[in-house]
Formats: structure tokens, sequence, C-alpha cells
């Protein structure tokens, strides 16, 4: 929608010789009155060019025509029918004649002046009325409020002023606070790069200690090897001069390599009959050791080894007569047997000196859950026996004369048991129980 020039200039606050400044400044050149219509689109232009502060140029005022200053009071009355049509009058009203103006020190004429000719009636239409040249007050009231729009102006501008200086101490303070923050990220990432060279060095004399560590424990190894190689030799050497040789040593010149090699070959080896014609053959240097370790660890079972004998123990299945170790039925039903002669005699809490590891074993394993079994050290105390058991199991071991006159002076119950295997146990404790 069109828009007057003035409008406009009131609506940006600017004076309307502004807009046609700023109409002329953007190459808009015709219009050049403040009662000028602005298009919409020519409108938002001189928005557009204000808001971005184009500033206006200065253009010449329009000139005046010399007749247009003159003010002439129109005649009391025209026949405007008259000046259009010619021959027209109006009806019932005379013509109006000027009357001639009288003349200095003469009285005026009483008779009628003869009648005027008839005005001329021109065919074309009258000319338009000459703009009226601006009076004193109007020119005041344009003074006054190109004032005030200017004051107006200057009170915007004075805002603007202190919007931005706020906004560049806001910046300002934002600028130092991030290079306050950037000082400080600098800081901290000094003092990584320190730690971590730190630790970096650390690190890299540890590597060397545990190099140095790794370098010395092979060199050790590598001398214990030696020295091992070297004993295994000499005694090799002195047992082929006594007659014999080691058999392990026999097997690694087989090819065989480790503890793991060397008993399956033995195991796989004496199940022929080869090897068992040679078993008679070998001998042993320290043969209270080898007792000692068959008594441990082997077991002589009635029926198949796999289902009865744990992990870590040889079974070898012998007749019934033989057998250490029932079928499973008869080794449950003696172990419960055991716990109800204990709990019959009221020995919740039995203390156990001696047994072999899987005898102790099973007899934990399938006792009553409400008797108490502590296996103890040969060199325990009589004072520790007496403050917490009831009874005390000497298992194939014996006690010390001292601890044995202690205990009986105590009249601590004491059973002891000669074998070493479960069923040794059941008829030991079968037997106290009868007793």
């Amino acid at each position: 929608m069109a828009v007057r020039v003035r409008k406009l200039a009131r609506e940006l606050q600017h004076t309307p010789g502004e807009v046609l400044g700023i109409l002329h400044a953007i190459g808009i050149e015709r219009y050049r009155s403040p009662e000028d219509m602005l298009p919409t689109a020519m409108a938002d232009k001189v928005r557009v060019a204000s808001r971005r502060g184009v500033k206006p140029v200065k253009i010449a005022p329009l000139a005046v025509p010399a007749q247009a200053r003159q003010v002439e009071a129109p005649p009391q009355e025209v026949d405007v029918m008259a000046q259009l049509v010619p021959g027209v009058q109006r009806h019932g009203r005379e013509p109006h004649r000027p009357r001639p103006a009288p003349s200095k020190g003469t009285a005026p004429a009483l008779s009628p002046a003869p009648p005027p000719p008839p005005p001329a009636v021109s065919s074309h239409a009258p000319p338009p009325p000459a703009p009226v040249a601006p009076t004193v007050t109007q020119r005041d009231r344009e003074l006054q409020r190109r004032e005030q729009d200017l004051s107006a102006r200057e009170r915007r501008l004075g805002r603007d002023r202190e919007d931005f200086a706020r906004a560049l101490a806001r910046q300002d303070l934002e600028r130092a606070a991030l290079q306050a923050e950037l000082a400080r990220m600098r800081a901290e990432l000094e003092e990584a790069r320190a730690a971590e060279r730190v630790a970096v060095d650390a690190a890299a004399a540890a590597l060397a200690t545990a190099e140095r560590m790794q370098a010395g424990a092979r060199e050790e190894i590598e001398r214990v090897r030696r020295s091992a190689v070297e004993e295994i030799a000499a005694a090799r050497v002195r047992l082929e001069e006594e007659g014999g040789a080691p058999l392990d040593a026999l097997l690694q010149e087989r090819g065989l390599s480790g503890l793991e090699e060397h008993g399956r070959a033995v195991s796989a080896l004496f199940t022929t009959r080869a090897g068992k014609a040679r078993l008679g053959q070998l001998r042993v240097l320290d043969a209270a050791g080898w007792r000692a370790t068959l008594r441990e660890a082997l077991v002589l079972t009635s029926s198949d080894p796999a289902e009865q004998v744990p992990t870590g123990w040889a079974g070898v299945q012998v007749s019934l007569d033989r057998a250490e170790l029932p079928s499973a039925t008869e080794l449950e039903k003696r172990v419960e047997r055991v716990g109800e002669i204990w709990l019959l005699f009221g020995y919740r809490r039995v203390a156990v000196m001696g047994g072999g590891g899987l005898w102790q074993r099973l007899l934990r394993a399938g006792i009553d859950a409400r008797v108490e079994i502590r296996f103890v050290s040969p060199d325990v105390g009589p004072s520790e026996l007496l403050g917490w058991a009831d009874v005390l199991v000497v298992w194939g071991a014996s006690l010390r004369g001292e601890k044995a006159q202690r205990l009986s002076e105590e009249q601590f119950p004491v059973l002891f048991v000669a074998g070493e295997t479960l069923t040794d146990l059941v008829l030991a404790v079968e037997a106290y129980a009868q007793a």
C-alpha cells in the first residue's frame, strides 16, 4: 500500500527532507515533495536504508513560481457554468459587474455605468490554483517538529551508544574470563605433561630394573641348570661305577622330557610284559621315603579307582580282603556309623591327630553335620584340646609321654587308632563303643 513521504518520515522519526535525501542517496531522484506518494516496495527500501545508516543527501527545495507568491483575493462570485458553457447565465440573478474605483478628490457618479461586455469564455478548463506559500506559524511548527525529531534521534543515539558501551564492557569481561580460562588450561596442560614425563621416566627406570633383574634371573637359571646337569652327570657316572643308573636319566636319553612324560612312560611301560619283567631289577636309594610315598599317595580299593579315588592320589583295585577303601555304599555306611557313635557318647567336637590326607578328606565329607571335626598337629598343647574338644582321636600317630600323662590326669577321653586307613578308624570307634 502506498504511503506519503511525510507519513513515512514520522514513522522513521526523520524529517521529510531526510527521507527525500535517503531516496536520492539510494538512486531514486524523482521524488522531491513531502506530499509525494511512495509505493510499498519503495517505502521498504527507505526503511532498510534507514536501518543500515544511509546518510541522506541534501537536495535543493522546489522553486515556487512568481505568480504563486502573490496571493490574490478570489472574486466574490464566479459563475462556473458561464465559464464552461458559452451563453449560459444564472437564472434570476444579474451577472457580477465590478465596481469602478473612485478617483481621489472626486465624488462618485450617480449615473450607472454602461454594462461591461460579457466575459470571454474559454473552451479549456481553468488552470489549477497556485500553491499557497507557508506562513510564519507553519514554519515555526515545522521547525519545532524538526527540533523534536532531532532531540528524539539524539536520545535514541544516546541509548544506542550506551547499549554499545555496555556490550563492549561485557565483551571485555568475557574476553578476560576466556583469557583466564585459557591460562588455567595451559597451566594444567603443562602440569599434565610434566607428570606424564615423570611417569614415563619412572616407567623407563622400572623397565630397566626389571630387565636387569630378568637378566640376572636368566643367568641364575642357567647357572642352576648347568649345576643340575653336572650333578646328574656326576650321579650317573657314580651309579654306573656302582653298577646302576637313574631311571629318569635313561628316560631322558630315550627322548622324553619332563616329569609328565616320564610318568606316562613309566605307567605305560609297566603295564606291558617287558616292563613287568624288568620291575624286579629296579632299586631305590631312599627306601623310607618310598615307603611313605606308597603309603600316602597309593590307595588300595575294592572297586574301580576312577569312581572312588579323588584327583591327586593313585588307586589300584585289589581283592576285598586286602582293600583299604571299600565300595562307595559301604564307605558311606561306615562313616555314618562313626558319626552316630560319637553323637551317642555326646562327642560333638572331635579333635583328630594324624591320618592321611585322603582319609581326612573322606571322613570330613561323609560325617554327620552335627559333629564338628578339627584336625590338629601332634605338637598342639593339652590346654588347647581341653578348652575345645570333647574327645581326641590319635590316628596312626603317637603322643608324647608327658602329654599323654597330662591328658590322663585330666581324665580327657583319648581314642587310639593303630592303623592309618579309614577302615582302621571305623573298627577302632566300634571297639571303643563296645568297651
